[in-house]
């Protein structure tokens, strides 16, 4: 299947070889059509829902790996953020996860909360949610590249309902918004990329991050299909829930980095 073989692309090279792979799904007829590799734009990749979503499947593994191992599960959420209190404990010994339990200790005399270190998760360290995080939105960014490359993309745009093309691109602009999301929470200032390929620059203040993104939500918002049977993909209720989260974020309803 495609989508396993994109999966099992090194993130580094994956830009380079997703018009290929994707190509590989198309018939004969359809890639003698295109009259050289250089005129595979988005119009031809995209042209066909089937290789279209195989796409977007290699940005839900990338971003189904980060949840469960760098954000959600055992990542920075369970870590850092779900903390107990002086009447609770968790099922780990205490020098199992003294990640979880440091922040409990209340009746200690202050030296464990002094060497309280979580340098697993900062930006530096190997595979860390930092790294992890921008792996997913590069490939949140190939997908919404591809199609906003498209010629009938501002007539997408404007034609005010759900096609399964704009579908897709709502996606990727929420998995794009969601991974920022993220970023923001626990790094405070991060750089902002939304085109492929694009060099990081320097840091973007939260603040403009969270304009951008929301402003984003609410263009793909009306374009997207409310939340269905296959829950697997980012809805409209979705981007709609996002929306709020992000506002009251960007209105202070958080601790800030």
């Amino acid at each position: 299947m495609i989508t396993n073989y994109i999966n099992k692309v090194p993130a580094s090279i994956f830009y380079l070889l997703l018009p290929s792979l994707l190509l590989l799904s198309s018939s004969c007829s359809d890639y003698l059509e295109t009259s050289s590799k250089s005129n595979a734009d988005g119009d031809f990749v995209f042209s066909n829902m089937t290789t279209a979503r195989a796409a977007m499947d290699g940005a839900y593994s990338e971003w189904h790996g980060a949840i469960s191992s760098q954000i959600f599960g055992d990542g920075l959420f369970y870590a850092l953020d779900v903390a107990g209190s002086d009447i609770m404990r968790h099922p780990e010994k205490y020098s199992a996860q003294p990640l979880r339990h440091v922040p409990e200790s209340f009746y200690t005399n202050g030296t464990a909360c002094a060497d309280y270190d979580a340098v697993g998760y900062g930006k530096e360290a190997p595979n860390s949610p930092y790294s992890v995080l921008f792996a997913v939105i590069g490939k949140a960014n190939a997908v919404a590249s591809a199609i906003e490359a498209k010629s009938n993309f501002e007539e997408m745009m404007a034609g005010g309902k759900a096609t399964d093309l704009s579908q897709l691109y709502g996606e990727a602009i929420a998995m794009r918004a969601t991974c920022y999301r993220e970023l923001i929470k626990y790094y405070g200032d991060v750089p902002y990329q939304s085109q492929m390929g694009a060099a990081a620059g320097g840091l973007s203040p939260r603040d403009s991050i969270y304009d951008v993104i929301i402003a984003d939500l609410k263009k793909v918002e009306p374009l997207m299909n409310p939340v269905g049977k296959d829950k697997r993909f980012f809805s409209q209720t979705y981007v709609d829930a996002l929306i709020g989260r992000l506002a009251l974020e960007a209105g202070g309803y958080q601790t800030r980095r």
